[in-house]
């Protein structure tokens, strides 16, 4: 996995699969948590943008989600600079850069990974 770099620009195939990998990564951390309803949402969605490499609404959701529970201030949804700082704080601290993180790409990302939170 490489350092998230902003801007992230939808038809940038390596930042927006290298951005799904830190995602999916940070999931399975237990770093970002979803309601059994969000995870149900963005299940099939997360599956296509993954498969397409297309930074869609799930992957911005995800984002979002990171956002809300990192107190990022950025735009909701979107990696900006306080978002992208973050997320490498983030991803530093869990050893990310070190450790050899498969591309998503064409690999199916099971959701059950990340952590429910209560409603």
């Amino acid at each position: 996995m490489n350092y998230i770099i902003t801007p992230i620009k939808t038809d940038d195939k390596v930042a927006v699969t290298n951005l799904q990998a830190a995602l999916v990564f940070l999931g399975s951390k237990q770093s970002i948590v979803l309601t059994a309803d969000e995870l149900s949402a963005l299940q099939k969605q997360w599956q296509q943008e993954q498969q397409n490499v297309q930074l869609g609404e799930a992957t911005r959701k995800l984002i979002a989600v990171f956002q809300e529970q990192y107190n990022v201030d950025d735009k909701l949804g979107t990696v900006g600079e306080s978002t992208a700082v973050k997320l490498n704080e983030v991803l530093k601290g869990f050893g990310a850069f070190e450790e050899v993180v498969k591309s998503p790409v064409g690999v199916k990302q099971d959701f059950l990974k990340f952590k429910i939170r209560p409603k």
